[in-house]
């Protein structure tokens, strides 16, 4: 039998004899692994989903929005928190910028608000979102029964809409929508189709839409100046920064701006907002997986102080074992393989309630509000990180109580009492 099969033998005895010791000392362990676990498994999970979703909606998709400029967030920055008037996107803007563009392409001007919408004495409240027709394939959205509205519809400003999926079954169960007259905002809309139900969250909610032609929505419903925002397809997708550097020159000859610090809008592909998002999560796994590492530190010490109680109650043996030949490297090995094979125990128990931890709380809030609902992941590779982590951590406590028994002189540890 080798000295690492004895030492480990010896090790998990050792253990064995003190167990509810060894379990009070393996609970810090378990909570600092367990905690570290669950908040990278949801983290990666929210990642999966989002990075689903951004994806799901097409590759080649680029978003046109007002947003603040650097100058006025820099002047926000410095004099705490003011509102500036942004100048919003105008439809002859986004037609410019198509009309420039090197490339190919299709867009949507998008208004949308958050309305009351009654059939009959149902009533619920959605978003009704205004669109030109192009956005039903540019956004993949299928249909499950009936038709879209079509461009005379919406050059027509006819009022026909297509629901969501969420919307139809609120509204109508299992009751065929297709033909009924819906109450927007005091308008009568016809419903022409139902949308294939598409899943969403996080603020974008296909199923619970309804979706009406774009200057119905604009001119008789919301009376809105300005589209909120709009959606191009660049119809090649290796050309996206091509459309993204011509729309620039083109919003910015038109607005006469020359420091692009002054720019008052956005435009954002899937890959800038993939990117955005990735980087949100990765600091929240930072932060919440920094306070978590410390009672890592806490459950590390605590098996530090426990070996070095150990090695004391063990004078005696240690000193046995030195008296028949033992050399300190064979001493220094029991207790270092004694304090890893501890935090191993710790770490894969805290694998194990830490992804039970995290399909939990990922349950708890499905149950809670399901629009922000997402599965918890758990990657192989961060399996083998906890694993190492675990021994590290061994190591680095068990050294020195390791060290100090194998430091022990044979005729002083035989006279311990």
């Amino acid at each position: 039998m080798s000295k690492l099969t004895m030492s480990f033998k010896i090790a998990i005895r050792g253990l064995w004899t003190n167990k509810m010791r060894s379990m009070l000392t393996l609970l810090g362990m378990i909570i600092g692994i367990a905690a570290v676990i669950t908040i990278v498994s949801l983290a990666d999970g929210l990642k999966r989903q989002l990075t689903g979703q951004v994806e799901s909606l097409g590759s080649n998709l680029v978003w046109f929005f007002a947003s603040p400029s650097a100058n006025q967030r820099k002047e926000q920055g410095q004099g705490g928190y003011r509102s500036f008037d942004t100048q919003e996107i105008t439809l002859a803007e986004i037609e410019a910028v198509a009309k420039a563009s090197p490339v190919k392409v299709r867009y949507s001007p998008i208004v949308q608000k958050k309305v009351s919408v009654k059939y009959k004495n149902e009533k619920v409240f959605c978003d009704v979102v205004g669109v030109y027709d192009e956005l039903f394939d540019m956004s993949n959205l299928g249909l499950t029964s009936g038709e879209y509205f079509t461009k005379a519809d919406v050059k027509g400003m006819t009022r026909m809409c297509v629901i969501g999926s969420q919307t139809a079954k609120d509204l109508f169960g299992e009751k065929d929508p297709i033909g009924q007259i819906l109450k927007i905002e005091g308008g009568k809309f016809e419903i022409l189709g139902t949308l294939e139900e598409k899943g969403g969250g996080f603020g974008d909610q296909p199923d619970s839409r309804i979706y009406i032609p774009y200057f119905t929505a604009q001119r008789q419903i919301f009376k809105s100046k300005d589209p909120y925002y709009a959606m191009f397809q660049v119809m090649d997708y290796t050309r996206i920064d091509d459309f993204k550097d011509e729309a620039k020159q083109t919003m910015n000859q038109l607005r006469r701006i020359t420091d692009s610090d002054d720019e008052e809008y956005t435009l954002q592909s899937q890959t800038d907002a993939l990117k955005e998002l990735g980087g949100i999560i990765k600091v929240m796994v930072y932060v919440f997986g920094g306070i978590a590492a410390v009672s890592l530190l806490v459950g590390g010490i605590g098996i530090m102080n426990i070996m070095l109680v150990t090695v004391t109650e063990r004078t005696r043996e240690i000193g046995l074992r030195k008296a028949v030949g033992a050399r300190k490297s064979d001493i220094l090995m029991q207790f270092l393989i004694e304090a890893i094979v501890l935090c191993l125990i710790g770490g894969l128990f805290g694998m194990v309630f830490g992804y039970l931890g995290a399909m939990g709380l990922s349950a708890i809030i499905s149950k809670a509000n399901p629009d922000l609902s997402w599965e918890a992941s758990l990657s192989p590779m961060v399996v083998l990180v906890a694993v190492g982590i675990s021994t590290l951590i061994g190591i680095i406590f068990g050294v020195f109580p390791a060290s100090n028994a194998a430091k022990l002189h044979p005729i002083d540890a035989l006279r311990y009492e």
